[in-house]
């Protein structure tokens, strides 16, 4: 049986999409995977897709989140467009975060952004350790 693995990042983006599912949380994810596709990539650009988007953009009372989301072991980190793309949201008033794993994410949704465990970002400052 030829069973191919599944990605470990993928399978923290569908748990934070049920977590949030079951609460009735209006949220999207940003498919920007080509799964190494150099047609399918070159579509998506053509269309206006960017690198670096954020994974989920969530929309839980007064808040606008958006959440690149990573393995729990942070795998490689962001790459230079996550970031910028987190720095651009900040300053267009979303919350803009790097999260390790969906618990992270669930606890920025849950938590007072004041108490959060992962990568908050601002305008100002390109990141800041948020205390738990």
């Amino acid at each position: 049986m030829n069973k191919r693995p599944v990605h470990r990042e993928y399978k923290e983006a569908v748990k934070l999409h049920r977590w949030l599912e079951v609460r009735g949380i209006e949220h999207f994810h940003v498919p920007n995977e080509t799964g190494g596709n150099a047609a399918r990539g070159a579509m998506n650009k053509r269309m206006g897709v960017k690198k670096g988007v954020p994974d989920f953009f969530i929309f839980h009372g007064d808040r606008n989140i958006a959440i690149e989301l990573k393995r729990k072991d942070g795998g490689s980190g962001a790459t230079k467009d996550q970031r910028r793309w987190l720095q651009i949201l900040a300053a267009h008033k979303f919350e803009s975060y790097l999260c390790n794993g969906a618990d992270e994410a669930i606890a920025v949704i849950e938590k007072a952004p004041e108490n959060l465990i992962c990568k908050k970002f601002s305008t100002d400052v390109t990141e800041v350790d948020c205390p738990f």
